[in-house]
């Protein structure tokens, strides 16, 4: 959410954070989330797929979501899937912000692996 209200943040790197609400109910029910991820108030006037393009639209300015394909915890799966072209023909629209999700399979914990610490770092040099 800070990536899309923002305008300082021009690379986001969420790992283990969000799945829209379509996908939540569809995979399991631990994907349901905490109070602050499903507050009504709030996602009845904007939803996921809305902060995510908002947190890669503007020039130089990217997300790349980080899915943990074994986590035990929420999340998992290959939910995302279902969004991620969606999210990337929209920012492509707009201008040239960047969205990108990568599934980690290299470890099956709710966390940052290595492996995806090594690939934030890899984008960010790359800058």
């Amino acid at each position: 959410m800070a990536a899309a209200l923002d305008l300082r943040i021009d690379n986001s790197y969420p790992v283990a954070g969000s799945f829209p609400m379509f996908v939540r109910y569809q995979e399991s029910s631990h994907n349901y989330g905490y109070f602050e991820q499903i507050y009504s108030e709030l996602y009845t006037k904007i939803n996921y797929l809305d902060l995510y393009i908002l947190g890669s639209t503007r020039p130089n300015r990217s997300q790349t979501q980080i899915t943990n394909t074994y986590d035990p915890c929420c999340y998992g799966g290959n939910g995302y899937l279902q969004y991620d072209e969606f999210i990337k023909k929209k920012v492509e629209t707009f201008n040239n912000g960047r969205f990108n999700i990568l599934s980690d399979s290299t470890h099956t914990k709710h966390e940052l692996s290595p492996w995806a610490l090594v690939q934030i770092w890899k984008r960010l040099d790359s800058k």
